[in-house]
């Protein structure tokens, strides 16, 4: 993926974006039309008709990318003092796709596929990313009964929802209509696939709730550790 936008970016001098398509800078409040202004480290390509992405300074890109080739996908992403490196938003195929980003937010590595009709992404404020990791809005395709030829798995009646100061590790997935609720964690390689609404938790493997009450710091455990002996003092 960094070899390919690397490529793109000596390739090309302005963003693909078809008509009746918007990217949106805001800033300090305003908006305004990105024409041929360039997202430090972000390719953005629209196309299809009535897409709107949003970007909020500041906000930091490393290898990262936004391909629409849908219509009427709504994307914002607001701003944040960490950075979002290695992070990708596809949106394909059919309408209406939606993907909300609250403040604060860091990435080091996820790539978030919008898929299906109507198909949305949410995730609150103040969370924390890993790398290696996949949101999935839909199965992508039809599972059915050999013999009735019924279908086995159904389209999305959810999108997907991250609550506030939610903490995702290394090789997650993130499956369709699912659910992590505010202040909790995945642990690296967990799979969710349901929708918690008990916050404070620790997610590990697949749907398993491993602790309840627990809370997290983005410092490191021995920065921690030091700051809760001199708060004993």
């Amino acid at each position: 993926m960094k070899k390919i936008l690397r490529k793109i970016f000596k390739k090309h001098k302005k963003y693909d974006i078809a008509a009746n398509n918007k990217l949106i800078i805001i800033e300090n409040g305003i908006e305004r039309i990105a024409n041929n202004e360039l997202i430090p480290g972000l390719w953005v390509s629209i196309k299809g008709d009535n897409n709107t992405v949003k970007i909020e300074y500041p906000t930091l890109f490393t290898n990262s990318s936004i391909i629409i080739d849908s219509d009427n996908a709504d994307i914002y992403i607001s701003k944040t003092q960490y950075y979002m490196s290695n992070f990708s938003v596809h949106s394909r195929l059919h309408s209406g796709h939606k993907l909300f980003i609250d403040e604060d937010f860091y990435c080091n590595g996820a790539n978030i596929l919008l898929r299906e009709e109507n198909a949305s992404v949410s995730i609150g404020k103040d969370c924390m990313f890993s790398s290696g990791i996949m949101i999935w809005t839909s199965d992508g395709h039809a599972i059915y009964d050999n013999a009735t030829k019924e279908l086995l798995n159904d389209a999305p009646q959810n999108g997907v929802e991250i609550g506030n100061h939610v903490w995702v590790g290394y090789n997650v997935n993130i499956l369709k209509n699912s659910k992590i609720s505010d202040n909790s964690v995945v642990a690296l390689g967990g799979i969710i696939s349901k929708r918690f609404e008990e916050p404070n938790i620790l997610l590990l493997g697949v749907n398993q709730v491993k602790k309840h009450n627990i809370n997290w710091s983005r410092d490191f455990i021995t920065d921690y550790k030091r700051r809760e002996h001199e708060n004993s003092l």
